[in-house]
């Protein structure tokens, strides 16, 4: 708790100074509700929900401050979730005919056909030089069907964090951009130690989902359109090593946490107590270790295997169809993905920011320095995830039949093998 206050202390400081610059724009961009006869009416209430950790709450909260003092004429009442309930309580929310105003969200194909989502291109229309600024990849994942109906906040850009220490103690060098697959192995193996109840381990990742990024960078996919898929590739022979060298590190190696532990909460703890000495993860690992005492570590760019690859999404905010206040909803979706909000996010390290023009400036790097280039450089080569309307159904399936490779119980081509089919028949294309 001591640290977690910590973390929450600086994020209070580095959020004041960005509001004290927020605060001294002209009165002139500040926006109220006016009456049919001139005079100011009653500010309109939004409601904005989203997902996030105890310190992502307190800096939405202050931006939410910030926001109100800029639009005068706009009250937000915010609506925060865990991850682990936040879909759910949106669906019921959808079925009992109420909304959120603005929702933070993602894989919006998968919403789209709901027809909760308001389509916000004549919003957009306004804003076309500051779309500019957005990385494209990350703008055309809230496109379906050629309209617009978000804006992204960041992207889950993915990299390997390392403590220095380890490295120095294991006499090996520290891993650069270049690296390869190899090249992570022999680190992890020796870097790993076995003490009875107090291992320490080389690598850990995350078996959930960011397969997917091991099989990318294999030569390997799932589908042959992440947007429109025509046919599922997940059974070849790429696919089928890339997922053998993660369960080797596990079995074989033995260099990974127990897969019990391979979650991010687990090998952020592990991690931060000197028991781990890699570990793959986004931006939102920053604040966590920059606030640990006696943690020397630093990132790098993610191995590769016959190629380069990285992610190219995450989440953003959108308007609901349902909303009463569209316009100011859209002044606060604006607001939040601004140069000025962005810089914010990115100076409190919780986020890898959607605008290029938003750098990595912030009172982590500055009391902790880190190769924080190495997220620019791989946010450059991310490739845009799955994104279509049977998404989040096709990534259950995959999740559920994996289980039992993490486990250990069976091997990468016998699942990926009888998986093939299933996944044809959950997003409706035909064997090749």
């Amino acid at each position: 708790m001591h640290r977690r206050r910590r973390v929450l202390a600086c994020l209070f400081l580095c959020f004041g100074a960005a509001v004290a610059l927020s605060c001294s724009s002209s009165s002139a961009n500040k926006s109220a509700v006016v009456s049919d006869g001139g005079e100011p009416s009653e500010p309109v209430t939004i409601t904005w929900s989203f997902w996030g950790d105890e310190w992502e709450v307190t800096v939405n909260e202050r931006m939410v401050r910030a926001f109100e003092r800029d639009n005068p004429g706009i009250r937000v009442r915010t609506e925060h979730h865990p991850w682990s309930e936040y879909f759910s309580w949106l669906r019921d929310q959808w079925r009992a005919g109420r909304s959120p105003d603005v929702m933070f969200l993602n894989y919006l194909p998968s919403y789209v056909p709901l027809g909760e989502l308001e389509p916000i291109d004549q919003f957009a229309a306004r804003e076309t030089t500051a779309l500019t600024d957005i990385y494209p990849a990350l703008l055309n994942s809230f496109r379906v069907n050629g309209r617009l109906y978000g804006l992204p906040r960041d992207n889950d850009t993915k990299v390997i964090y390392y403590n220095r220490a380890h490295f120095a103690e294991a006499g090996i060098p520290l891993p650069r951009a270049g690296w390869t697959w190899d090249d992570l192995r022999q680190a992890a193996l020796a870097l790993t130690q076995r003490n009875g109840g107090a291992d320490r381990y080389g690598f850990g990742f995350e078996p959930e989902y960011w397969w997917l990024i091991w099989l990318w960078q294999n030569g390997g996919n799932v589908l042959d359109d992440p947007q429109n898929p025509r046919s599922v590739l997940l059974n070849s022979p790429s696919n089928v090593a890339a997922l053998s060298f993660l369960q080797d590190l596990i079995y074989g190696d033995r260099v990974t946490p127990p897969a019990s532990q391979l979650n991010t909460d687990d090998m952020n703890r592990l991690f931060r107590e000197g028991r781990l000495s890699m570990m793959f993860g986004n931006h939102t690992l920053v604040p966590w270790f920059a606030n640990t005492p006696d943690l020397s570590w630093d990132i790098a760019p993610l191995p590769q295997g016959s190629e380069r690859a990285n992610v190219a999404g995450g989440a953003g905010f959108t308007i609901s169809r349902r909303s009463e206040h569209k316009e100011a909803a859209w002044q606060l979706v604006k607001y939040l993905t601004s140069v000025k909000a962005q810089a914010i996010l990115a100076e409190s390290g919780l986020i890898m920011p959607a605008r290029r023009s938003v750098r990595e400036d912030n009172i982590f790097l500055r009391q902790q320095p880190y190769q924080a280039e190495v997220f620019l450089d791989e946010t450059e080569i991310g490739r845009p995830v799955p994104n279509f309307a049977g998404v989040t159904d096709m990534e259950r399936l995959i999740d559920e039949a994996l289980k039992p490779l993490w486990r250990g119980e069976r091997g990468a081509a016998e699942i990926l093998r009888d998986l093939e089919p299933l996944v044809e028949q959950v997003i409706g294309v035909g064997g090749s």
